[in-house]
Parts: structure tokens; sequence; C-alpha cells
């Protein structure tokens, strides 16, 4: 699935990019205790949904569209989209699922 969005780009900028937005996946996503995570958790949540600059700059240089990113977010974290909890236990990872629902540009 992601082959068919391009995410595996071969320029280095937009895989530095997409770096940057999967981390940030993975920190919104974090379900442990660990204060300093829980913190980069209401970071990177409120960087999805502010769409500021950064998140849109981000977005731009990785060749997605910050508003399919951004829905796609929530989407993929909205507890009623159950078949993405079904896909990740069967070896799809939540970060995979939510760029390919995005738009590349």
């Amino acid at each position: 699935m992601l082959n068919q969005y391009n995410v595996h780009s071969s320029l280095p900028e937009q895989r530095l990019f997409r770096a940057v937005i999967t981390q940030a996946l993975e920190d919104a996503h974090y379900n442990g205790t660990i204060m300093i995570n829980m913190r980069n958790k209401e970071t990177a949540i409120n960087w999805f949904l502010d769409m500021g600059k950064d998140f849109k700059t981000a977005c731009d240089y990785a060749g997605f569209d910050p508003h399919s990113i951004r829905d796609a977010f929530v989407k993929a974290s909205d507890p009623i989209y159950k078949e993405f909890a079904k896909d990740v236990a069967n070896g799809s990872t939540l970060t995979s699922k939510i760029l390919g629902l995005a738009n590349t540009k």
C-alpha cells in the first residue's frame, strides 16, 4: 500500500520530512506512562490538529497534502475506525495506514 502512494520517495528531502511525519504519528499514538513521551504525544497530537505553518511545511516537503494527512490522522485515531486496529494486528502499522490514506501531491 505504501508504494502505491510513493511513500518511499528517492528524494532525500522527501524521505527526511516523511520521517518527521512518521515520528510524529508514532509519538501521537504512544500509550505508555513515561512523562517525556506523554508530553511528546500531546505535542504531536496538537501538531496534527492545529495544522500550523511547521506542519504544512513538513507535509509540503514530504509531498503530502496537509489536509489529507490531518484527516487521515483524525480518522485513524478515532475509536470508531476499528478496522485500523485489525490491520495493525495483522502486521500493518498504523503509520502506514495513515500515510496510505493521505493523498500525495
